[in-house]
């Protein structure tokens, strides 16, 4: 499978772009591009790994889980591991100077400076 790799400017395409499916994901694009949808985002993967620790430690130490916590995080947390992963390819292909740890201090602080601005 060859992947082409050139940026497309996807609000450039709206206009020519018919699919119902993708018209849904570009209006989804476009919803997250501020920055009150970060701090929506930032707030919900905080409830979201809070709601992991918690699932570990049922299953931990009672060894009983939460059938709908089970199915909510089977079915959202490889969607999340692949958006971080994705953010940690790209910040290594931009920073290719950088440490692993640099790599991952200067993604901390992009994500601190977006919930500073509230």
């Amino acid at each position: 499978m060859k992947v082409l790799n050139r940026k497309v400017n996807i609000l450039s395409l709206e206009k020519k772009i018919k699919s119902p499916f993708l018209r849904y994901a570009i209006d989804y694009y476009k919803e997250f591009d501020s920055i009150k949808q970060n701090r929506n985002w930032n707030e919900y993967m905080q409830s979201l790994i809070l709601e992991l620790y918690e699932y570990r430690n049922s299953k931990l130490h009672t060894g009983m889980v939460n059938s709908f916590a089970d199915i909510k995080l089977k079915e959202t947390l490889p969607i999340i591991v692949n958006k971080v992963r994705w953010d940690l390819i790209y910040t290594c292909k931009a920073n290719p100077d950088l440490s692993f740890k640099e790599i991952i201090n200067l993604l901390t602080e992009n994500k601190s400076r977006v919930k500073k601005q509230k």
